[in-house]
């Protein structure tokens, strides 16, 4: 049986950026690939960057934490920096934003590009199962 993958289902099932970020290649990437978890990294170390990974049941909780500038959800901490960045720390891991970085994501966030509802959507109805896929 051969599954026909569209470009959206594509972008949610591999690493992605904002698209705030238009063609840096300093940005927060994401990926849902895994099941039941979120990764978090950093596109300026691609795959040599650290990773930190949120259960997905606290992906909405760190989303809503980012729109709204809280500084701990009690999964990830966000300490946001005196320049407009941010950094990043959970499952011993630390991630370092510059304010560009950190605004491309956020309004990612705030436009819903990140929102694990529409990654579940395109998994379903693309693949009737969840991929496991990496990419860069």
């Amino acid at each position: 049986m051969t599954v026909q993958v569209s470009a959206e289902t594509s972008r949610l099932t591999g690493w992605f950026k904002s698209s705030h970020s238009s063609n840096a290649n300093a940005c927060v990437e994401v990926t849902f690939a895994a099941r039941g978890q979120v990764s978090v990294r950093d596109s300026k170390f691609g795959a040599d960057s650290a990773v930190i990974t949120v259960p997905e049941r606290h992906w909405a909780r760190l989303l809503a934490d980012v729109l709204h500038g809280t500084a701990d959800n009690g999964v990830v901490g966000i300490e946001h920096t005196v320049d407009g960045g941010a950094v990043l720390r959970g499952n011993g891991a630390e991630l370092r934003y510059t304010a560009r970085e950190w605004v491309a994501f956020r309004e990612g966030v705030r436009t819903g590009e990140f929102h694990l509802a529409a990654a579940e959507v395109a998994r379903t109805e693309n693949t009737g199962t969840r991929m496991a896929v990496s990419g860069s």
